[in-house]
């Protein structure tokens, strides 16, 4: 429960969620890359080459490792699917 002790329904809950197709987005990240580290040779000509490999790291001890910039955009909006 909330700090104000109300705690909605999960029947009257709507979650909304907004994606960034992929081709917009790799530039965007490219730019203002957040939680994602980049390899040294996709940083010179972001977002290519499309087979570098690239991790995102909320925390330091927690970092999740992808094939590359596709992989990370496909297995994280394909979990909001499953």
């Amino acid at each position: 429960s909330s700090a104000l002790g109300w705690r909605p329904r999960m029947a009257s809950v709507l979650p909304v969620v907004t994606v960034k197709d992929p081709l917009t987005w790799m530039p965007s990240i490219c730019r203002h890359p957040y939680a994602v580290r980049l390899s040294s040779k996709q940083r010179t000509k972001c977002p290519l080459p499309l087979d570098a490999p690239v991790s995102v790291a909320f925390q330091r001890a927690q970092v999740v490792y992808y094939d590359n910039l596709v992989d990370l955009w496909s297995r994280w909006h394909g979990e909001y699917y499953q």
